[in-house]
């Protein structure tokens, strides 16, 4: 809320805050994604999970979900961001890019909770940390340049980027649940 109110002000005095604002929405959410891992870890929900009557493929939707709503509410903050800064700075550069924008972060997030939640899951937060990084550093290298030659070729180019990130998504959440079900606690 205080970033949002920041990146309001400084588009008030009409610095060209939109990319700006694109870097704190992508960079606070890979923080978010995870947060609820980092939780868990700290008082043992997972092994309290399995105490009750859940089944383990719903406690991985559930971290699924979470992230995918995380990436939704991301979106939506950044859509009003824009939206505001529209009416605030009507002359910014950059904000008939905001849909291709929020297409492309969807995107990154998407693919990054699907390569980062397997590790998480099957070695714990505190063991995965490494992984993590490791995987971000990938994906941020990776996502950007195939989505950016794939973009290239057109509608086809999105439309490949859009199936294969939905593809490794229901690929994720298959590992996740096997990986999941074996895990002793």
């Amino acid at each position: 809320m205080a970033l949002d109110l920041l990146v309001l002000i400084l588009a008030l005095i009409k610095l060209p805050i939109l990319s700006i604002a694109f870097g704190f929405a992508s960079g606070l959410s890979v923080a978010g994604l995870i947060m609820p891992f980092y939780s868990s870890q700290g008082h043992n929900l997972d092994g309290m999970f399995t105490l009750f009557n859940f089944q383990r493929s719903e406690v991985v939707l559930g971290h699924f979900l979470y992230g995918l709503g995380f990436i939704l509410l991301v979106i939506l903050n950044y859509l009003c961001m824009a939206g505001l800064m529209t009416f605030l700075a009507p002359g910014q550069a950059g904000i008939e890019m905001v849909p291709a924008i929020c297409l492309a972060m969807v995107g990154f997030l998407v693919f990054l909770l699907s390569v980062q939640y397997p590790f998480v899951i099957n070695l714990d937060y505190g063991k995965a940390l490494w992984s993590v990084v490791i995987s971000l550093c990938i994906v941020m290298f990776l996502a950007p340049t195939v989505g950016t030659e794939l973009s290239k070729t057109g509608l086809i180019g999105i439309l490949i980027c859009i199936v294969g990130v939905i593809v490794v998504l229901f690929s994720s959440i298959w590992l996740c649940i096997r990986l999941y079900q074996k895990k002793e606690f």
